[in-house]
């Protein structure tokens, strides 16, 4: 990554105050994260994004736009991918981490660039991290019904796995806990058959049980209009904070 002063320094002396990075700085709109700024061709950001457009349009000359809450290098790894297949005149995708891609997936998705999101879904869901790691991912990012079937049953059948404090505090107690038991099953734990036995599950039957905390979203059934609601008398409400059981 090059870097250099946006002002000439006079007489030679380095000037201080923000730099500019050569990478990203060749448009006519500039724009600052963290008080560093990137200027990006218009109709780069104002492609399919509204958030850009709205910028774009209100601003003045000499007036920069300012987006805050975001890292620096969040938004190079997220302009390596727009500029990159903006520029080309064959489309092409730049090898990223699976954590620049995390940042990619993130803005694309809070800006609205809807090609930008759909490829860096993708590559998040072909990474070849480790298991944990893609767990990880797929609760971050919601891409848990694309992602979580292949990482647990990966993590399952890597040998040694085990259901630590650091598999806890990387996918939450509850998802830990659903693992422990589909562990269980696919030793011969805890799947007694009819006759007192235990039988070992297979891994397609485990994939199967994973494949089903994540049902595929479907039409909401209607209810008649005439159609009483079913009566809550005589039923306790569940509060809110009662822990949900685990499959």
């Amino acid at each position: 990554m090059t870097k250099r002063p946006i002002t000439p320094a006079p007489g030679g002396e380095e000037p201080s105050g923000p730099e500019r990075d050569e990478d990203f700085y060749f448009g006519e709109v500039t724009v600052k994260v963290d008080d560093t700024p990137f200027c990006i061709p218009g109709i780069f950001l104002e492609d399919s994004s509204e958030f850009f457009i709205k910028e774009t349009l209100r601003r003045v000359p000499d007036l920069d736009i300012y987006i805050q809450d975001i890292s620096v290098s969040d938004f190079r790894a997220f302009l390596s991918v727009l500029c990159t297949r903006a520029a080309a005149a064959v489309a092409t995708t730049p090898v990223l981490t699976s954590s620049e891609w995390e940042a990619v997936f993130k803005l694309s998705k809070r800006w609205g660039f809807k090609q930008i999101e759909k490829i860096a879904q993708g590559a998040l869901i072909a990474t070849t991290d480790p298991p944990i790691r893609r767990m990880e991912i797929a609760i971050k990012n919601a891409l848990e019904r694309e992602m979580m079937p292949s990482a647990v049953m990966g993590f399952l059948s890597t040998q040694g796995s085990t259901v630590d404090e650091i598999v806890i505090s990387r996918v939450g107690l509850r998802m830990a806990l659903r693992i422990e038991r589909l562990r269980g099953y696919l030793l011969g734990l805890g799947s007694a058959t009819f006759d007192g036995e235990y039988r070992v599950m297979t891994e397609d039957q485990g994939l199967e049980i994973v494949n089903g905390w994540y049902p595929a979203p479907g039409p909401t059934p209607l209810r008649s209009p005439s159609a009483p609601a079913k009566s809550q008398v005589g039923k306790k409400a569940r509060s809110p904070t009662m822990p949900l059981p685990v499959p």
